[in-house]
């Protein structure tokens, strides 16, 4: 029986990917997408798991780049670009009165600060961020602790996510995972565990 249901925030609940930011980046100074990609993913790692500063690291970009910090705009950029997808949204609350509704996504620390200004995050249950427990997705120890402090087990949960990896570290520990591409294909696919909007 589900009694857990995950959701994954960038590119699901909330249509943003960094990608986007490369491709400004690239295309605003003149840089191949692949450099860009590169150079801030350089420090993903420490950046998710919450062990590097954000100065630190736009200090790194900048440097790397040769664009001021201030020029960047990398918040700013998220700021104005992140957009809700409110159909999902809506589906994901609705469930709600049934089942504990929790988010799980590898953020930086300044990403979530800034989060509150494009996505409320209080109505959910609880929210997993990678930066404060240490941990990013795909390791199989994340997943593990969000189903400790949701008090589940493997099998009382469904995970949804964008990316593969983390699809299939979520099913290594055991979870029941659907890879998300578009609402409808995902409606279809929770219908089929028995779970339907709550009118």
């Amino acid at each position: 029986m589900i009694k857990l249901l995950i959701f994954d925030l960038g590119n699901v609940l909330l249509k943003y990917d960094d990608s986007q930011y490369y491709e400004y980046v690239s295309k605003k100074y003149g840089f191949q997408y692949e450099k860009v990609a590169s150079i801030m993913e350089r420090h993903e790692t420490e950046m998710y798991t919450g062990r590097m500063k954000n100065s630190e690291f736009l200090h790194e970009v900048s440097k790397s780049l040769h664009i001021p910090v201030e020029k960047l705009e990398f918040e700013k950029y998220f700021i104005k670009k992140a957009k809700v997808n409110k159909g999902l949204l809506n589906f994901a609350l609705s469930l709600k009165p049934r089942y504990k509704v929790v988010i799980l996504t590898n953020v930086y620390r300044s990403r979530y600060k800034s989060m509150p200004l494009v996505f409320d995050k209080s109505p959910f249950d609880r929210v997993f961020a990678s930066c404060f427990i240490r941990m990013r997705k795909p390791s199989k120890n994340s997943y593990r602790y969000v189903l400790k402090k949701c008090k589940a087990k493997p099998e009382e949960a469904i995970f949804i996510d964008d990316r593969k990896e983390n699809v299939a570290g979520a099913e290594k520990a055991g979870i029941k995972s659907i890879l998300f591409r578009g609402n409808k294909s995902l409606f279809e696919k929770l219908s089929k565990f028995g779970i339907n909007q709550v009118k």
